[in-house]
């Protein structure tokens, strides 16, 4: 059976299993459970877990799709000739620099790699379009994989971090900001950190999620995972019609027009490094509030920004 046609639960389970390469008494041993339990999930006669999360993250897929079929809304994107180009570019640039400062020399390379020695003098000096065979040749000698080869190095950019207390009490609080890897399109995304704010355990107290404070009720699309508050309590919940599903309790839906969609989920669990905002500008300190304000749009501003 293929993905696409798992109907139900139970056919989901049973296709992560097959995927995954493990029993289902391999399983029940890395979640602590009950053999019996997981049996009765894989045919059908149990229908709700309150472990699907663990579940899910075990079998490497989301909760949404093991429990409801849910796919998520990411598309594979192609890379366009400009893009591949950059990172033949990245590589050529990498193994240029691992050859000059490698105490191999030229007639070593050769005879490890079997790349002829004029073509390794062009590839020291950035001058030789790789082939794919020499590329591997070249990451096997130095022991490098070719994902690390072509990635471009991260740009680190800030973006602001807030509590989720802050939310809550409706307070500006731009004291921090957050260094991250986006891009720099990115940068209008905004760090909340679960400050004891968060409900349920998806996010670890002192972790952070990144959203996206440009999208609200109005625009989240279907299946999008979002970051909403609910009863004095922020939580993180997945958009269907007309509602929102929690999930850290999947019992719970919520009618979307009785929550408060804070944006859409960018990033999740990451660790902060966060510095303060003292040193900003003025206009910076302005612009930084005003980003903020995007998901606190009646905020109170705190006195030592004024």
């Amino acid at each position: 059976m293929v993905r696409s046609e798992c109907k139900s639960m139970a056919e989901r389970f049973l296709w992560a299993l097959e995927q995954k390469g493990i029993s289902q008494r391999e399983l029940a041993r890395r979640l602590d459970t009950n053999p019996v339990f997981l049996s009765k999930l894989g045919t059908g006669k149990s229908k709700k877990t309150r472990m699907v999360v663990d579940i899910a993250l075990e079998l490497d897929v989301t909760p949404e799709w093991l429990e409801y079929g849910i796919e998520n809304n990411r598309t594979h994107i192609e890379l366009s000739c400009e893009e591949m180009r950059s990172a033949n570019q990245t590589f050529l640039s990498k193994v240029a620099e691992k050859l000059n400062t490698s105490s191999l020399s030229i007639n070593e390379i050769h005879e490890k790699t079997q790349i002829p020695i004029e073509t390794v003098y062009h590839i020291k000096s950035g001058q030789h379009n790789l082939s794919l065979v020499e590329a591997l040749l070249l990451c096997d000698l130095f022991n490098s994989p070719i994902y690390e080869m072509i990635k471009a190095e991260p740009q680190a950019n800030r973006i602001p971090l807030i509590g989720g207390r802050d939310i809550i009490d409706n307070v500006v609080a731009a004291k921090r900001m957050m260094e991250v890897e986006f891009d720099s399109d990115s940068q209008h995304l905004i760090g909340i950190c679960n400050d004891g704010s968060f409900t349920g355990h998806y996010l670890n107290q002192g972790n952070v999620v990144i959203i996206d404070p440009e999208i609200k009720s109005f625009n989240i699309k279907n299946g999008d995972s979002c970051l909403f508050l609910s009863d004095d309590k922020i939580d993180i919940g997945l958009k269907n019609a007309g509602e929102v599903r929690s999930l850290n309790y999947f019992t719970h839906v919520y009618d979307l027009s009785k929550v408060q969609i804070i944006g859409k989920v960018a990033f999740l669990e990451l660790n902060p490094i966060s510095s303060d905002t003292s040193s900003l500008l003025k206009e910076e300190r302005d612009r930084l509030i005003k980003t903020i304000q995007k998901i606190i749009p009646d905020g109170t501003l705190i006195p030592q920004l004024s």
